[in-house]
């Protein structure tokens, strides 16, 4: 994955492009269950989404509660095995709730309510809606360790489905 940041430090990704940035052209959330589908235009690390094997993201625009006009979008890559709507939405839900929980004294999730569940009906993405469920209890208490590293505790593990992005 450090090749990928390497890669990707040599672009500059507009608003509106990739995952990244359709969250935040519009403002909240947007999910791409292919990557490596979109084209050079609409993303233009898609040949590096190649290279490294990844296929869906999610972003999430984050807005800082304390000082206007500061903002930053999170994309995370979601593991190539977990190909299911269900898996899907499970990760998601146990992103959001993280996030959520950990953020809420200095971030907000733009376009999101102070939930744990992911309302995949107003997440702008492409192929399909993801059904909405309960949110997984398993993630419930995810945190975040010293390097910035989303973990989780009880029964999953958020290494198990490659929830490891950092926050730098």
């Amino acid at each position: 994955m450090e090749g990928f940041v390497e890669a990707c430090g040599k672009h500059h990704l507009e608003e509106g492009q990739g995952a990244a940035g359709k969250a935040l052209q519009s403002n909240g959330m947007h999910f791409n269950p292919v990557v490596s589908e979109l084209s050079v235009d609409d993303y233009p690390f898609v040949y590096d989404t190649w290279d490294f094997g990844l296929h869906a993201a999610v972003s999430f625009k984050l807005e800082n509660i304390h000082i206007n006009r500061v903002d930053y979008v999170l994309e995370f890559f979601l593991p190539a095995e977990t190909k299911e709507v269900s898996e899907h939405k499970l990760l998601i839900d146990g992103i959001s709730s993280i996030l959520q929980k950990n953020c809420r004294n200095s971030w907000v999730i733009s376009g999101m309510e102070s939930s744990d569940e992911v309302n995949m009906d107003s997440v702008v993405g492409s192929e399909g809606a993801i059904p909405v469920r309960s949110p997984p209890a398993s993630l419930d208490n995810g945190s975040f360790n010293e390097n910035g590293t989303i973990i989780a505790s009880d029964a999953v593990n958020a290494a198990d489905h490659g929830i490891q992005s950092s926050i730098q």
